[in-house]
């Protein structure tokens, strides 16, 4: 996948950090988190985006048709694990049983402060094997149909997986290379980016598999122009797909019948836009990061865009069970969150280096997080107290995290081939 003009490698980070085995953002070439923006921390809501941007009156929209590339069956079952009784510590031979060192019971016996917050409980990893000798490398996870967890794979001839609550796996090979983001869709399906073959796909829970390319002639957006390059999905409040384009720098609107039918082109800052994560807000807009700028963007189905200063780029961003959106700050080192009105919180994580990344609302109130260069999944409670939970084995990095159907946090090491389950 290759950068254009005017693009940061931050814009990457998640291929930089996790395809590379752990990389730093700085290593990376990611930006210095700087400064906190004027007004900020707490800033109040942000200056709607300008419309002076060069064909870009509040993300103009276009109409356009779609293009099926084609359906694919190709699945293949395996047990990862699933011998191992439930809740047995961690499996495949490693030696951490749970965070129960001293330093990790005090964080968790802190708590909130109230003395209500349980301890963390026992991890379980489970070890995946993809065709031909090739390295798993899970991804994006999501809790989904059939009472089973689905993921993205990257650079192997297997493009997605799914997996159970006690560990049995099957991949699907076909169509695309390399995915990130993955949802489950108003229809039912799975929907995910192949960001590599430049494709939206669709996975059935019975394991078919169609790819839909954006094969519209847009007028590209100067300097971001070029092949076409999906990394999240997020179903929205209209019932449509909405993907982010993290290189060329616009959302797309997509039907679940796969038409592409609006495309809107981000307004570029002080460098050009990045948009990363998506997710719909609790006040029917979509809300997305943008990791080459220091913002959280408020979209509206119609296409009018506001900005919202924070302390760094950001990543991850999901829906709270507080019905605020939050996010991570990779390079910053924090995590917060903001509220329909955008109003904004943020915590800093206690790790230096830490490297939070993708995050989810877990099953007890809390928000849940990936520590991608601290080999750590934290924890955050509504009134940002913050507990980080050591992941054991060399080059740890973990990335995806969701809430399964069991109740317990499940998340993806990409650089170890593995899914893990945390009791919380």
């Amino acid at each position: 996948m290759s950068l254009r003009r005017g693009v940061s490698s931050t814009l990457v980070l998640g291929l930089c950090a996790v395809l590379a085995g752990g990389v730093t953002a700085a290593a990376c070439g990611g930006d210095d988190p700087g400064t906190p923006a004027p007004g900020h921390p707490e800033a109040g809501p942000g200056d709607a985006m300008s419309s002076d941007a060069p064909d870009h009156p509040d993300a103009a929209a276009r109409d356009s048709g779609a293009s099926d590339a084609g359906e694919a069956d190709g699945s293949r079952s395996e047990d990862a694990g699933s011998d191992a009784p439930p809740d047995s510590g961690v499996v495949d031979g490693s030696s951490m049983t749970d965070a129960s060192d001293a330093a990790t019971d005090a964080m968790l016996d802190a708590g909130d402060g109230g003395g209500s917050v349980e301890d963390a409980g026992t991890i379980t990893e489970f070890s995946l094997a993809c065709s031909s000798g090739s390295a798993c490398t899970p991804m994006a996870i999501v809790s989904g149909p059939n009472g089973k967890l689905w993921f993205t794979l990257a650079s192997s001839p297997e493009i997605a997986g799914s997996i159970t609550t006690t560990g049995t796996v099957t991949t699907y090979t076909g169509l695309a290379s390399s995915a990130g983001g993955i949802v489950v869709g108003p229809d039912g399906n799975l929907w995910f980016a192949g960001y590599e073959s430049g494709q939206v796909l669709r996975l059935t829970p019975a394991g078919v598999l169609s790819a839909f390319a954006d094969t519209q002639p847009w007028p590209d957006a100067a300097p971001y122009g070029g092949p076409y390059d999906p990394y999240d999905v997020a179903a929205g409040p209209d019932g449509n797909l909405w993907v982010t384009e993290v290189v060329g720098g616009r959302i797309d609107q997509v039907s679940p019948s796969g038409a592409f039918l609006r495309q809107f082109d981000i307004p570029a800052t002080s460098s050009a836009p990045g948009p990363f994560q998506i997710v719909a807000g609790s006040d029917g807009n979509l809300w997305f990061s943008d990791s080459n700028a220091p913002s959280l963007v408020r979209m509206t189905t119609s296409g009018a865009l506001t900005r919202f200063p924070i302390s760094g780029p950001a990543l991850g961003v999901t829906l709270g069970p507080d019905g605020n959106v939050w996010f991570t700050e990779r390079a910053a080192g924090k995590v917060g969150f903001i509220t329909p009105a955008g109003t904004v919180t943020e915590y800093a994580v206690p790790t230096t280096g830490a490297g939070p990344a993708l995050i989810t609302a877990g099953p007890d109130g809390n928000v849940w997080f990936t520590e991608a260069d601290g080999g750590r999944i934290g924890r955050v409670t509504p009134s940002g107290v913050i507990t980080e939970i050591p992941l054991s084995g060399s080059g740890v990095s973990p990335w995806g995290i969701t809430t399964g159907p069991d109740g317990h946090l499940w998340f993806t090491e990409p650089s170890l081939g593995k899914i893990g389950r945390l009791k919380p």
